[in-house]
């Protein structure tokens, strides 16, 4: 147990120590650090959560950094999906949160994406949906080809990973999800790249097609609804037969597949080798991915036909040996028996074919050596015990090992330059003891080699191996011994050492021949003081921080200096120094003692500055100048401080040593190759970085407040570093080609509002200056007439005339480097003083005005560069202010980007964001276009009748905007319109619990409920319309006051609340009203028939004086919700309107609709007579109306027709009323009317009157004496 804490506790450290080295200089090869890192974390059972997300940071970071190589953003990227077996869920926010809808993500994004999908499927399937929604939005953003071709693989792999999940779902360990809507998306991806890529696809495009052709169809095929599409992409894919290079993969698409056997295999490996002949980089492409999967089986398959194509012999291959090797290096840390044996083989058939290069062919010789270390460990102390197989496996690795030192050839092409004289390393440690035999016979040929190369003048690279050797002379045992002399100190096995010595001093009687291996090391002096330099610097960075500066100077960096002065200055040693020198530098600084001086630090920086002004001002060709810089960065920043003098002759000198350098094109015209040009270009990048940094460690990155003041907040001397800088800039100097102004611009300009005359001049000076070394052509006589202006002390004055400045060359900034003036003018906003902050606002509006219609390509990260300085900014009011206006700004050019952009903001909204609504809204110049795209946003929302969190955002974003007065005019129709159905539309939605998880966890109490109930938020912005529109006069407060919105927003009284406004607000429009609800009282949905003859009761009130003109389409609706038995609250409703209609119409208009409602009303008293209603209803109300028009001026031939059937059907109604519908009886109006019939001349008609107000009094004494 106790050994496995110290095991976890190493590596543990380790993986520190190599996050340590991420984070350092740009000398340090990332490349051999992430293949470091994902050997350690695919073999490390757990990891500590805090190193997990340190890893998820930086691999994340350099993944997405488009500035280093692919090589080292690849291996980022397999250091991500590694982190996934550790924590997948980090791993997966971590790619999502750089994968978002409708923004054109990083390529190494969606391949993460796409490797996590495959090496982890079950975990990946739950987020595949979201992913494959996400990835639908951002197609047609899509136009470089490296990006297409990464959506096809990650169609390809997302494909493989649902199909596997289709065939195996049982598997899984969550209840089944419906693959059909998976399916779904990905068929309409397939066919947007089919429909829209295709036409117009490139060879190396149709490739990657191709690729993801074959498991999307397989998919497809799954659905019959679906397969004939996926048939139908056949004909074009035969199409493709007509090249080459991807013949192959058009066959592996359209093949049958077939149960492996043997003869399959052999075929396989048959076309592997004719592949290798015909395009061995696609060959080497493909061994690469396929190695880079975890599957043992994969790796072991990849590793032997690897191994066949080598031994074929084949001619081309040999261009790809470096990619040959860095495959095998994929596989190194891979634990598996079987994998390590098959890359063993694999190193010994690279080593017979001469496929060892010089560079990189090292590792595998070490791989070599350590994998009989490991497995001697392995065979002593067993991982798991009582394993014969793997006992087995491991002897197995083991005889491979010793196998392959046996039958090495170390004089083949390219060995001797691998070997030597790193080999020597495993003379001394243990573990190796097992191989000195086959050792020390390897360093004997190579010795021997050595001494026939000076005789006879030829290269080692042409020496053939020897053959058989004789034995080492006594002389050469002194060698040996001497070597050994000064490294046993740091072996522990006592017993090892003295058999060795004893093994030696028995062969000493046996030589008499003199020595042949004294002049070895002739000539190598200084190749090994340089050598010595170098370990002194990385012992100084990795030895421990608590005794490092104690023996520093005495030490190491004595050491170094000593060395220096005894090699022959070279190139190579001059590098070789600047590298031990910067290690030292960072090793101090991370040592974090404030009491440490660094004595050295002046010597040190006086070395630098001689190697920057050795080198030659008409070309580039050795990377010295470059690592100058950054070691003069590191050993600035060490104490004891320098003045500000001495910081700015450094920063002058090398100013002078970089910018002077002839064009960029001119200098990569030097190179005689491609890859000599590509180099000049990669140094010319890197030293203007360097310098860069250098220049923002002088003036900014000083860690304390006092050295801060020292260096920027004196006047006198801040008025030194500007006056250098314009002298610098204003010599007719030009620029390189790709020189970048635009951050200089945005740290000087500034400037020209600062407390001295001679700073603001100065400033001005170098800001016009820049765009002379540039180029570019200004006014310049009116600029020097501005610029001599600025002598004046008013403050209001200077900035005046630095707008003026600012107007005159903003127009002129390169449109591409606006987004770094925009970065560097917010830093400023933050940090400098009160004028030169308004300054910086009055340069970024400038800047803005002129060029932000150019800006739509950047416009996202500039909107992300303004949202990170927020939280500061708003702590000071006036650059808060020039903040927001640069928002508003950019929106008057881009209003839907910017819309866009805010509306991605999770909800609720926080105060800032709400704050950037407000202020697009208080802008006369865009709040019209503002609110004019929020209304549209919305429409689309809702074009499905469905509100998603999208219509949501839109809003809470209309409510702000609303709520400071924005007017309305001329969209409240349409905006109400929206609003209502939004409302209707989230009526008992919840809000997406992912959208919730994004908010930081401590939330008011007000704000969860409202984020938590969709339709209330939505009612609150449109009650906020309404006020608005109120004040504008475009509406009037509801009778029902606040009580409606209550309404509207429950599932419940949703219908309620909009049947609460009777009165009509224009009449205009009547007809056409009265039309759409006449439609709707035939509506399948009962609410919605309550509704519409609600609307057309209504009528009487809001219109009463239209009523008999429209009277025929009112009442035909609203007898016609008589007939809804079934329904109660429809027949109410329809009963509650003829009443209030029928106090507007005469006998005369109703008398042809007389016996329908009176047929009708009873129908249904008979029916609610047997089961009580569930809402109340008034009918008797409009019998009496019908009894009023009875005894109207045309009584004689309403008696006649009429008065009898309807007395004897009011006293069948009264008979069959429940009590309920009795208690609501008009008692005094109804028995005067029948008290006057009773009156009547017709014997008939008094009868029946007689009887139903003797049947209408018993019904109320028995109503008075119910309990």
């Amino acid at each position: 147990m106790a050994e496995d804490v110290d095991e976890s506790a190493e590596i543990f450290g380790d993986i520190n120590l190599t996050l340590g080295m991420l984070n350092k200089e740009d000398d340090i090869s990332k490349e051999d650090i992430y293949s470091h890192l994902t050997s350690i974390i695919q073999n490390t059972d757990i990891l500590d959560d805090a190193i997990v997300q340190r890893l998820i940071y930086y691999a994340s970071k350099d993944m997405r950094d488009d500035s280093l190589l692919r090589e080292i953003r690849m291996l980022a990227g397999e250091v991500l999906v590694s982190l996934a077996a550790h924590d997948f869920n980090s791993v997966m926010y971590e790619v999502q949160s750089n994968f978002r809808i409708l923004e054109l993500p990083n390529e190494f994004v969606v391949l993460a994406l796409a490797e996590l999908a495959t090496s982890y499927v079950s975990q990946s399937i739950p987020f595949m949906m979201m992913t494959l929604l996400t990835m639908q939005t951002m197609l047609r953003l899509v136009e470089e080809e490296r990006m297409k071709g990464a959506f096809c693989i990650a169609l390809q792999k997302f494909s493989k990973a649902i199909y596997k999940y289709v065939n195996h779902w049982r598997d899984f360990p969550y209840p089944r999800l419906d693959a059909n809507r998976l399916s779904d998306k990905i068929f309409m991806l397939f066919r947007y790249i089919m429909d829209k890529w295709v036409p117009t696809t490139s060879p190396m495009q149709a490739l990657a097609i191709i690729k993801a052709q074959g498991p999307a169809v397989s998919l497809l095929l799954h659905r019959e609804d679906l397969c004939e599409y996926a048939l139908g992409q056949v004909p074009w894919l035969l199409n493709q037969y007509k090249d080459k290079e991807i013949d192959f993969h058009v066959t592996q698409v359209c093949r049958i597949p077939e149960p492996p056997v043997t003869e399959n295999e052999i075929e396989a490996s048959s076309c592997f080798l004719i592949l290798a002949h015909s395009s061995p980089a696609d060959l080497m492409e493909f061994f690469d991915e396929q190695m880079r999967s975890n599957n043992e089986a994969i790796r072991t398959g990849i590793l032997s036909l690897l191994r066949s194509a080598i031994s074929a012999e084949e001619p081309k291959l040999r261009d790809h040996i470096t990619s040959i090797e860095r495959t095998v290096k994929v596989v190194m840390g891979d634990l598996s028996i079987k994998v390590r044996n098959s890359t063993l083989l694999l190193i010994q058939t690279m080593c017979e074919e001469c496929y060892i290069e010089a560079q990189e062919g090292w590792p595998l010789i070490d791989y070599v050596f350590s994998q009989f270390a490991v497995s001697t460990k392995n065979l002593e102390k067993p991982v798991k015990p009582n394993s014969q197989e793997n006992e087995k496996g491991e002897k197995s690795v083991q005889e491979t090992s010793l196998e392959i030192l046996k039958t090495l050839d170390p004089l083949v092409i390219g060995m001797p330059q691998v070997l030597w004289p790193r080999i020597l390393t495993f003379v001394v440690p243990a573990e190796y003891t097992g191989t000195l035999k086959y050792l020390f016979n390897i360093i004997r040929i190579l010795f021997m080699a050595e001494e026939r190369k000076k005789k006879d003048k030829e290269s080692t690279a042409l020496v053939i191996s020897t053959g058989a050797v004789k034995l080492p002379s006594p002389q050469q045992l002194l060698a040996r011994l001497l070597l050994l002399k000064e490294s046993l100190w740091k072996i522990s096995d006592v017993a090892w050492t003295i058999q060795l010595i004893r093994d030696f001093k028995q062969q000493m009687d046996s030589y008499s021949n003199s020595s042949v291996e004294k002049g070895l090391f002739s000539g190598k002096k200084s190749l090994t003081k340089t050598d010595v330099m170098v370990i002194y610097g990385a012992v100084a960075l990795h030895a421990p921080k608590s005794q490092l500066l104690t023996r520093l100077d005495e030490d190491i960096v004595s050491q170094v200096l000593f060395l220096y002065g005894q090699c022959s200055q070279d190139m190579d040693l001059q590098m070789s120094f600047i590298r031990s020198i910067t290690e030292i530098g960072i090793a101090v600084q991370d040592a974090e003692d404030e009491k440490f001086k660094f004595s050295y630090k002046e010597v040190l920086l006086g070395y630098m500055l001689d190697f920057i002004r050795d080198e030659p001002l008409d070309s580039l060709a050795s990377p010295v100048r470059w690592k100058a810089l950054i070691a003069i960065r590191y050993l600035s920043k060490l104490k004891p401080q320098l003045s500000l003098n001495d910081h700015l002759n450094i920063l002058e000198e090398n100013i002078r040593r970089l910018l002077p350098l002839p064009p960029l094109e001119k200098l990569k015209n030097e190179g005689e190759t491609d890859k000599d040009k590509e180099h000049i270009h990669f140094l010319y990048d890197r030293s203007m970085d360097a310098l860069g940094k250098l220049l923002r460690t002088t003036v900014w990155d000083n860690t304390s407040a006092e050295d801060c003041q020292e260096m920027f907040n004196k006047e006198w001397e801040r008025e030194r570093a500007f006056q250098i800088t314009a002298k610098v800039l204003t010599n007719d100097t030009e620029a390189p080609e790709n020189f970048k102004i635009g951050s200089l611009l945005g740290l000087l300009a500034p400037h020209s509002c600062d407390t001295l005359p001679t700073i603001r001049q100065a400033a001005a000076s170098s800001a016009i200056g820049l765009f002379c070394i540039k180029g570019i052509r200004l006014e310049v006589d009116r600029l020097q007439d501005l610029q001599e202006g600025l002598q004046c002390d008013d403050v209001e004055v200077q900035i005046k005339i630095s707008s003026k400045i600012a107007k005159i060359v903003s127009k002129l900034i390169p449109s591409e480097e606006i987004l770094m003036f925009l970065e560097e003018t917010l830093d400023g906003l933050e940090s400098l003083n009160p004028t030169c902050t308004k300054a910086c606002g009055v340069w970024m509006i400038a800047a803005l005005k002129e060029q932000g219609a150019t800006l739509e390509d950047q416009l996202l990260e500039i909107l992300g560069i303004i949202y990170h300085h927020m939280p500061v900014l708003r702590q000071k009011e006036e650059s808060f202010h020039f903040m927001l206006e640069a928002i508003s700004q950019i929106a008057s050019f881009h209003m839907d980007a910017v819309v866009a952009n805010l509306l991605q903001k999770p909800l609720p909204f926080d105060r800032d964001t709400k704050t950037l609504w407000k202020a697009l809204a208080e802008n006369p110049a865009s709040s019209g276009k503002l609110l004019r795209a929020l209304i549209d946003k919305l429409g689309n929302g809702l074009e499905d009748d469905l509100a998603g969190i999208d219509a949501i955002s839109v809003a809470c974003a209309i409510h702000e905007v609303v709520s400071t007065g924005s007017p309305v005019t001329g969209l409240y129709p349409e905006l109400f319109t929206l609003l209502l159905k939004l409302v209707s539309c989230t009526l008992g939605q919840k809000m997406p619990t992912t959208t919730l998880n994004r908010r930081r966890r401590v939330m008011p109490q007000g704000e969860r409920q409202q984020i938590s109930d969709p339709s209330r938020l939505s009612a609150t912005t449109l009650k906020c319309v309404q006020a608005q529109a109120m004040r504008e006069g475009l509406a009037k407060e509801s009778d029902e006051g606040d009580n409606v919105w209550t309404l509207l927003s429950s599932p419940g009284t949703h219908h309620l609340g909009l049947m609460k406004e009777p009165i009509l607000w224009k009449h205009g429009n009547l007809r056409e009203v009265l039309i759409l609800m006449d439609q709707s009282a035939w509506d399948s949905n009962a609410i919605l028939r309550q509704m519409a003859i609600r609307g057309l009761g209504n009528t009487a009130s809001g219109a009463p004086h239209k009523v008999k003109k429209h009277k025929q389409i009112i009442l035909e609706s609203v007898i016609r919700g008589l007939y809804h038995l079934a329904r109660t609250e429809v027949v109410c409703e329809s009963l509650k309107a003829l009443k209030m209609i029928l106090e507007l119409l005469t006998d005369r208009d109703i008398s042809f609709y007389f016996k329908e409602i009176v047929l009708q009303t009873r129908t249904f008293f008979e029916d609610v007579s047997k089961e009580k209603p569930r809402n109340p209803v008034d009918p008797p109300h409009t019998l009496i109306h019908l009894l009023q028009q009875q005894l109207g001026d045309d009584q004689e031939r309403s008696r006649q027709t009429h008065s009898n059937f309807l007395l004897l059907l009011l006293d069948a109604i009264v008979l069959n009323l429940t009590n309920q519908y009795v208690e609501l009886l008009d008692r005094e109006q109804l028995t005067t009317r029948l008290q006057a019939l009773r009156q009547d001349p017709c014997i008939s008609v008094q009868r029946a009157a007689e009887a139903a107000l003797q049947t209408l009094l018993r019904r109320y004494k028995e109503t008075s004496i119910r309990p």
